[in-house]
């Protein structure tokens, strides 16, 4: 479990910088990723692991089975901020935001280059490798 609070008072912008990435997809900002809460939120994460390769559809699908909902980008960046060296260790993906650029729908996930921690936008309809873990919030 993975306790984490949420700023809704702190702009996307400011949240980006509060978790301090080596770098990060320019296209998370506000205008594709609206706030969606007020004030702090005290949220308890998990990280679901299916170890095998699946769909954004499916992963939603089972997190639902498990009693969990898919975190936003908002939990995802709390946890990025709080916790910075478990996306070291493996791809930690946001399925309950998303935006649309281009007619593709993109969800954030947290990754990693060598040893720098990195804020990308992913194709929702691709599927996801077997080593992913998705960050999930009790229902």
């Amino acid at each position: 479990m993975y306790e984490l609070i949420v700023n809704y008072a702190l702009s996307l912008a400011d949240m980006v910088k509060a978790g301090a990435y080596d770098w990060f997809s320019s296209d998370v900002n506000e205008g594709n990723f609206p706030k969606m809460g007020e004030g702090e939120v005290p949220v308890s994460a998990e990280l679901i692991h299916f170890n095998k390769y699946t769909s954004s559809e499916g992963a939603v699908t089972e997190m639902g089975g498990l009693g969990f909902r898919p975190a936003t980008i908002h939990e995802l960046l709390a946890f990025g901020q709080k916790y910075p060296n478990v996306q070291r260790e493996f791809p930690i993906i946001a399925l309950g935001s998303s935006c649309e650029i281009v007619s593709v729908c993109l969800v954030a996930y947290l990754d990693k280059e060598g040893s720098k921690r990195l804020l990308r936008l992913h194709w929702s309809g691709d599927s996801w490798d077997d080593d992913c873990r998705f960050l999930a919030v009790r229902k």
